[in-house]
């Protein structure tokens, strides 16, 4: 990563979990937006005890936003539940958990939601092409004939084929959702399709937009309206809602510190309730996620489906359900996880399926993500002796390390601050390792040794397992041996580094 001059320190924290010393010091503001999980450690501890935790999240308030709102669940229930920060930097207003945020993208997951319990009720169906909701002379695309195969299950998983972004304003309405078909119709029938729906996958705000589009011409309901009726009302969520719903006062949005800080408002000219609309509170947003961790408003065979990768033409899966990304690299089995943010909100949901653990994440500011916190947080919530770092939807993205130099083809790697040959891994030297990797993966070795020391050491054979031990020369002759933990937060940060201009 490029280096930053240290414009304040934060208190380091000690990780005593069979896991030798790990220090971590803040970086400056500067690029705050690249940020890393390490930069404040979160100690390895249950988290039964939940001090630690508390101290790690109040750094990372301190640091980088106005407020900061988590919930970790654990089994339905909450364990955790933390707030700090203002509402309102002008009038101090202290943040609760039923502080409500927009939460931009988390949307998604809602719409989602709604589209296949309509389903399930005959009101669309998920299977069905999307024009055969729209008025007859509306088509998809500069290719129509192939725009008309997309189906609303494709919109809703991110294989349509339809671009990223809304091409030009769709409403007039200012601080509400109030599309204008006249406006959407024409520019839909002028996109390119960026490749056959159902082939690939490819963030598409758009394809969500038009999802929540096709539910309320279904229904002759607002999606405010739909959300209201099949997700609040039963989970009791009191402030969530779609943007210009008179009941919701969300918190002030505010620039990155590392751009001023300042309030910043967002137009919603080219956006699209299905797409980013929501505001919603840390509270509700636990809620919402304990519902999609167990059977209760959402049946068994719905949670199945939320869970279940959409498959692609060629057999294979997406990386995306319904509504939800699938993330395998934490090292706690398979995890469904969703993030938002504008350059005024930032919001992250996730859970472990396998675990039963899930957590929310949610400011009033326009960054750091909260991606590498949220998946941070989640992974420290699972106890090391219950990760799964080899599972059927791949292998977990860890390293023992935070750093990798070479020497020929032998590893120098960072240990907290220290640079030093590694010898071996868990009583396999790097000489093996190395050959292994090298017939495996060719010219690709070094890297994949780097990044991917999980998937090369379980097609060696090798058990890999949360913490390690290596062997290391910390002086030239002098050997040591230190045992440390492998993490999602190290593996993070080789890749940034390795992929640093």
């Amino acid at each position: 990563m490029p280096s930053h001059n240290t414009k304040r320190l934060l208190a380091a924290v000690l990780l005593t979990a069979a896991c030798g010393v790990i220090v971590s010091q803040l970086r400056s503001d500067q690029q705050v937006e690249d940020v890393q999980a390490d930069e404040i450690v979160l100690a390895e501890t249950d988290l039964a005890d939940t001090a630690n935790t508390h101290d790690w999240l109040e750094q990372l308030a301190t640091a980088y936003y106005p407020s900061l709102a988590v919930v970790v669940i654990r089994d339905g229930k909450v364990v955790i539940q933390d707030v700090f920060g203002v509402e309102d930097k002008q009038t101090g207003k202290p943040v609760t958990l039923q502080t409500q945020y927009h939460v931009a993208s988390v949307t998604k997951v809602f719409t989602a939601s709604i589209a296949l319990m309509l389903h399930d009720q005959g009101v669309v169906n998920l299977d069905h092409t999307v024009t055969r909701y729209l008025p007859a002379d509306i088509s998809i695309s500069n290719t129509p004939v192939v725009g008309a195969t997309i189906t609303l299950r494709q919109l809703a998983s991110h294989t349509s084929g339809l671009p990223r972004s809304i091409p030009g304003p769709v409403q007039t309405a200012s601080g509400r959702y109030e599309l204008r078909p006249a406006l959407l119709y024409p520019q839909l029938a002028k996109v390119k399709l960026e490749f056959q729906p159902g082939t690939d996958e490819a963030y598409s705000n758009l394809g969500f937009g038009l999802l929540g589009h096709v539910l309320e011409r279904s229904t002759q309901k607002s999606l405010d309206e739909l959300i209201q009726e099949m997700i609040c009302q039963p989970l009791q969520l009191t402030g969530t809602g779609i943007e210009g719903n008179p009941r919701l006062h969300p918190a002030t949005g505010y620039k990155p510190k590392s751009r001023g800080g300042d309030p910043e408002s967002h137009s919603l000219a080219t956006r699209l309730a299905g797409s980013g609309g929501l505001i919603a509170s840390a509270d509700d947003l636990a809620k919402f996620l304990i519902s999609q961790m167990q059977p209760g408003p959402f049946s068994e065979q719905q949670l199945q489906q939320f869970r279940t990768a959409t498959p692609l033409a060629d057999g294979t899966s997406s990386r995306n359900t319904l509504g939800w990304s699938i993330n395998a690299s934490l090292g706690v089995g398979r995890c469904l996880e969703k993030n938002g943010g504008r350059g005024n909100c930032r919001a992250w949901i996730g859970y472990s399926i396998d675990h039963q653990v899930g957590v929310v994440m949610l400011t009033n500011c326009g960054g750091p993500s909260l991606d590498p916190f949220g998946r941070r947080l989640l992974e420290h919530s699972v106890p090391i002796e219950n990760r799964r770092l080899v599972t059927d939807d791949g292998y977990a993205k860890l390293a023992p390390f935070t750093g990798v130099r070479w020497q020929n083809d032998l590893p120098i790697v960072r240990i907290v601050d220290e640079w030093m040959p590694l010898l071996s891994i868990d009583g396999t030297s790097t000489d093996q390792i190395m050959t292994f990797a090298k017939k495996q993966f060719g010219k690709q070795a070094q890297k994949r040794f780097a990044e991917d020391l999980v998937e090369v050491l379980s097609k060696m054979g090798q058990v890999p397992k949360p913490i390690v031990t290596l062997e290391l020369e910390s002086q030239p002759g002098t050997l040591e041996t230190r045992t440390v933990r492998m993490t999602y937060a190290n593996c993070d940060r080789l890749w940034h580094e390795s992929n640093a201009d």
